[in-house]
């Protein structure tokens, strides 16, 4: 929403803890789920809401029994850890860029018969 982006741009403790959360990507996946409690801890109840969206989707919610749920993102698909490790590519940029090309030569106003 455009109350959060503006509380980006503007609080340094707000942005700072942002890219906290996005920091989580280059943590070892083993190690995620520990990185992320103690983030939990370390942010408080400023980042809440913000911190149960990821948990929810990317690291799972604990279940009365103490286990994890399933994230709905599971952590091997949003990781870069290895991927950085390995000077592998971390984002689909060549494919972006490919479709950003291919856009510039379609039109969306003829048909196709």
């Amino acid at each position: 929403s455009q109350g959060l982006q503006k509380k980006y741009e503007d609080v340094f403790d707000f942005a700072n803890g942002i890219h906290k959360i996005a920091a989580l990507t280059f943590i070892n996946p083993k190690d995620v789920v520990n990185a992320f409690a103690e983030l939990s801890i370390h942010l408080g109840d400023r980042f809440q809401s913000m911190l149960d969206y990821y948990e929810d989707n990317y690291i799972g919610w604990f279940r009365a029994n103490g286990s994890r749920a399933h994230p709905l993102f599971g952590i091997k698909y949003w990781n870069v850890y290895d991927r950085t490790k390995n000077s592998q590519m971390r984002t689909n940029n060549s494919t972006e860029a490919w479709n950003r090309r291919i856009s510039k030569h379609m039109t969306t106003d003829k048909k196709i018969s």
